[in-house]
C-alpha cells in the first residue's frame, strides 16, 4: 500500500491571493466612492453593491423596471429641481453606451446636488464606465461610482453662484409646491405663467405649452366667452371676480371647475390678472369616495353613456344659445367580441384602457370623450371656423389609423378595425327644430356609423 500526502497553505494558494487582491481592491474603492451601482440596460435592472449614506439603503434596493421611469423616480425624490434635466440627460439610456465608446477617456462624469439625510442637497460627482463581459452580441453592463465634493462649485452655465432673494425663493417654491391651480395672464389675456399643480391638472409637462396662448387658444372651455367676459371686468375695471362655476376640458372629460380672480396692479396701473380654481368634482369624490361616480366608466375613467348624453346636452345648449359650434365624432371597433372569446375579459379591458389612452393623447387636451357603450367612443369638439370643420374630419381618420396600429396588448396579437362617423352640428341648421335637437344629432351620428357613412 503506497499512501501519497501533500500539504498546502490554502491562505497562500494563488485564488486566494487574488479573491484577497479584489477584495482588498474593492475595499479600497468603497473608501473613495458612496454609492456604486452595477446597471443592465438590456435587463433594466440596477444593482447597488455599495450604499454608504442610509438615507438610500433600503430604496437602492435591485431596481428592475423600465429604465427610464426609474431614472424618474430617482430624479424626482433624491436630485434637485435645477439639476434634474442634466442628470436624466447624463444618465439617458438610450444614448450613454455610444456616448461612453466615443470618451476618448472610456468614461462619463457628470456634477449634480443630491438630497442627503438631513434633507440638504450636497453636490456629488458620477463617474459611469463599461463593464464588457467579453461577449459582443450581449449589451454591456455600466458601473456607476458617485462621491460627494465638498468644494462648492458653481451650477453649469454660471461663472458664479447665484443666490435669490428671500422673496424670489418663496415665489419659486409657492409654484413649485403649492397644490393649488394658480395662473396669471398679461392685460391681452395670454398666459404668463403658472404653478405646477395648474400644469400637472391639465397635463402639461411645462408652462412652455401655455405661455403666450389665451382660453380661446387652448379651446378647453365650454363656454370660452363667459369666461373671457369675466377676465375683460376684472382687466378693465378692476372687478374681483368670485365663485363663479364654469366647465373645462381635462384628459377628454368636461369637468366642473369653481373660478376666483383678481387684478394684478402696479404702481396703481392693471397689468394683468391672476387667478384659482378648484374642481368641483374632485370635491364631491372626495366627499363620497366609497361611492362610483354615476357618469364615469369604471374602466377607462372617461365619462359612460350617461356622461357623454349630459356633455352633449351642454354642448347642444352652447350652440343654441350662444351659436357655438361643435361636431360629434363617434369610432367603433367591430372585432371586441371576437378578441374577448379568444382571450377573455381581461385581455379586452387592458385594450379598451389602451384604445381610451390614445384618445387621451390624441385630442384630450380640447375634446370632451366618452365610452358609450363596449367599444364604442365619443368625441365631443367644438369648430370656431370652417377649417376647424375640415381639422375635425382629418382627426377622425387620423384618431382611426392610431387605434388600427395596436396590434398587441400584454403579449398577445389582437387585430382592432374602427369604424367612424361626423356630425357637424352646423350642417344641420336648416333642419330648424330637428336639426338643434341633441338627440336628433346623436342617433344621425349613430345611423351613419352603422350605414358606413
Amino acid at each position: 500500500m503506497l499512501i501519497h500526502s501533500e500539504l498546502e497553505n490554502i491562505s497562500k494558494s494563488a485564488a486566494n491571493l487574488q479573491r484577497g487582491k479584489l477584495d482588498d481592491n474593492l475595499r479600497y474603492l468603497y473608501t473613495m466612492f458612496e454609492y456604486i451601482n452595477l446597471v443592465d440596460l438590456k435587463h433594466h435592472k440596477v444593482e447597488p453593491l455599495y450604499v454608504h449614506d442610509s438615507l438610500f439603503q433600503l430604496e437602492q434596493a435591485a431596481q428592475t423596471g423600465d429604465f427610464h421611469e426609474i431614472l424618474q423616480s430617482v430624479s424626482r425624490a433624491y436630485i434637485y429641481e435645477e439639476d434634474q434635466e442634466g442628470y436624466l440627460a447624463f444618465f439617458n439610456p438610450d444614448t450613454i453606451v455610444e456616448r461612453i465608446q466615443k470618451s476618448p477617456y472610456g468614461r462619463l462624469e457628470h456634477c449634480f446636488r443630491m438630497r442627503d439625510k438631513q434633507g440638504n442637497y450636497v453636490w456629488q460627482e458620477c463617474v459611469v464606465i463599461l463593464l464588457n463581459n467579453g461577449r459582443e452580441e450581449e449589451a454591456p453592463l455600466l458601473l456607476t461610482a458617485t462621491k460627494s465634493i465638498h468644494a462648492p462649485i458653481a451650477p453649469s452655465g454660471s461663472h458664479e453662484a447665484h443666490h435669490p432673494s428671500l422673496d424670489a425663493l418663496l415665489w419659486q417654491s409657492f409654484v413649485h409646491h403649492t397644490k393649488f391651480c394658480y395662473f396669471w395672464k398679461d392685460r391681452e389675456r395670454r398666459f404668463l405663467g403658472a404653478t405646477d399643480a395648474f400644469l400637472k391638472f391639465y397635463g402639461f409637462r411645462t408652462d412652455q405649452e401655455i405661455l403666450g396662448k389665451t382660453d380661446e387658444d387652448m379651446n378647453w372651455h365650454l363656454d370660452n366667452n363667459s369666461y373671457r367676459l369675466d377676465e375683460l371686468e376684472v382687466i378693465q375695471k378692476g372687478r374681483v371676480i368670485e365663485n363663479v362655476a364654469g366647465d373645462c376640458i381635462i384628459h377628454g372629460v368636461l369637468r366642473h371647475i369653481t373660478c376666483y380672480k383678481w387684478p394684478l396692479y402696479r404702481d396703481g396701473v392693471i397689468i394683468g390678472l391672476m387667478g384659482i380654481f378648484f374642481e368641483a368634482d374632485d370635491m364631491y369624490r372626495k366627499l363620497h369616495q366609497n361611492l362610483p361616480s354615476p357618469y364615469e366608466d369604471p374602466i377607462t375613467g372617461l365619462h359612460n353613456r350617461q356622461g357623454f348624453l349630459g356633455d352633449l346636452l351642454q354642448y347642444q345648449e352652447a350652440y343654441a344659445i350662444d351659436n357655438q359650434p361643435y361636431t360629434l365624432i363617434l369610432l367603433e371597433s367591430r372585432f371586441d367580441e371576437r378578441i374577448q372569446r379568444s382571450y377573455g375579459s381581461p385581455l379586452l379591458r387592458a385594450l379598451i384602457r389602451k384604445e381610451a389612452s390614445i384618445l387621451r393623447d390624441l385630442v384630450g387636451k380640447d375634446s370632451v370623450i366618452a365610452r358609450v357603450q363596449h367599444a364604442m367612443f365619443a368625441i365631443l369638439r367644438r369648430e370656431n371656423s370652417q377649417k376647424d370643420a375640415m381639422d375635425s374630419e382629418l382627426l377622425a381618420h387620423t384618431i382611426q389609423s392610431h387605434l388600427q396600429a395596436i396590434h398587441q396588448i400584454d403579449g398577445n396579437p389582437v387585430t382592432v378595425n374602427f369604424q367612424y362617423s361626423i356630425v357637424h352640428a352646423a350642417d344641420l341648421a336648416h333642419h330648424k327644430t330637428t336639426g338643434r335637437n341633441a338627440s336628433y344629432i346623436y342617433r344621425l351620428a349613430l345611423e351613419r356609423l352603422r350605414h358606413g357613412q
